[in-house]
């Protein structure tokens, strides 16, 4: 996205007309703002406090307060200036990483994490199974056509992702699975157009072909983000254990991981249709189907939170440490144990996914309710 079209973004933002997609779009160019630029820990670490959160940014743009004006007990600033301050610190916020608690601020600390046992991110990754058991380490494979498999050709393009085209044969179409490791990430473009963003420890199954279908139907296990391709006379179905999503052609996120306690789809454009155990619900925008083994419902989406993993960061709201390391456990591919009790305290903020674990630990071991011991791939959490 360029500079113009975040400006144009920000117009609808702040006349309240933004959707949720555009939001999440907003959010995802911050970040790449702020990979693009060179930072000093200093920068990437300054503290946020209340009333004056705005007012560091500003400083931190080269702003002066005084181009703040009030107004009915407000405080506004012009677009140009405020896409300015935008495009420097906020992606700071967002990706730098800060830490809020109900007790305390957390930010980066000073402490030095231990170099000879650092465990970093993971990456674009991922293993691309054929119908005929044979396996492709994508990682692995340079650019161009990696698989030719009856009615389909599979191509590996310059950003890692992969794509299925026709080679015009009339044959039955085959399963393809995609699979991605703890700590390994990878997109998609279906036979039909559909594209698809899987997160950490995933597995889609699909066909090669969706040609001769009624449905153009796929299955999930954990998380992955759809762009789906229209098309009215074929609906689009996702299955994930004993639910079905069926749309003709949205935008939406589905988390089923099998150690969660609940599915969770959430819908950012269009219209899907969620069923499971004998009931449906209509999603809207901005909506969230929560299916646990005991009820289903449907709630207000945080967007925010639901896309922070494709924006390239983590966002927990008022999460257990337990709830938070479940997620860095699959994105840095760490066993996690505990020590003593579980701590009753909540977390919530933001930081980024490409950080070190040793530098997310260390944050949020600010708050003094939680400790941590790293020894290997193991992290222990200790009170």
């Amino acid at each position: 996205m360029t500079r113009q079209e975040a400006q144009q973004l920000f117009e609808k933002y702040n006349k309240g007309l933004a959707s949720a997609e555009e939001q999440m779009l907003l959010e995802q160019w911050y970040h790449h703002e702020q990979a693009n630029q060179r930072l000093t820990e200093e920068e990437a670490s300054f503290i946020l406090l209340k009333d004056e959160i705005w007012e560091g940014t500003l400083a931190k743009a080269g702003l002066e307060p005084a181009n703040i004006e009030h107004a009915s007990g407000t405080k506004t600033i012009s677009l140009k200036k405020w896409l300015a301050a935008a495009c420097i610190v906020l992606p700071l916020m967002i990706a730098g990483g800060y830490f809020l608690t109900r007790k305390s601020i957390i930010t980066k600390s000073d402490l030095a994490a231990n170099k000879e046992n650092t465990i970093v991110p993971g990456g674009n990754k991922a293993i691309l199974t054929l119908a005929d058991g044979s396996s492709i380490v994508l990682n692995d494979r340079k650019n161009g056509v990696i698989a030719n498999q009856q009615n389909a050709v599979i191509t590996k393009d310059s950003e890692g992702k992969i794509s299925y085209g026709s080679n015009d044969a009339q044959s039955v179409a085959v399963i393809n699975t995609l699979s991605t490791p703890k700590g390994g990430t990878y997109q998609v473009r279906l036979p039909d157009g559909t594209q698809v963003w899987l997160n950490a420890a995933t597995k889609l199954s699909y066909p090669s072909s969706f040609a001769g279908a009624n449905h153009r139907t796929v299955e999930l296990t954990g998380e992955a983000y759809f762009e789906v391709a229209k098309d009215k006379t074929h609906p689009f179905i996702v299955k994930s254990g004993t639910q079905e999503v069926e749309v003709l052609g949205t935008h939406f996120n589905v988390n089923s991981y099998t150690d969660e306690s609940a599915v969770k789809t959430t819908l950012l454009e269009g219209s899907v249709k969620v069923s499971a155990n004998g009931n449906a619900h209509l999603l809207k925008p901005g909506q969230q189907s929560v299916l646990t083994a005991t009820n289903a419902e449907v709630i207000t989406a945080n967007i925010k939170e639901t896309m922070a993993w494709k924006n390239g960061y983590f966002r927990f709201n008022e999460e257990r440490i337990d709830e938070i390391m479940l997620k860095l456990s699959r994105w840095y591919d760490v066993e996690v144990s505990y020590a003593g009790k579980i701590s009753d305290e909540r977390f919530s903020g933001n930081i980024s996914r490409y950080k070190n674990i040793n530098e997310v630990l260390d944050m949020l071991s600010y708050s003094n309710a939680v400790k941590f011991k790293v020894e290997g791939r193991r992290v222990t959490v200790m009170e």
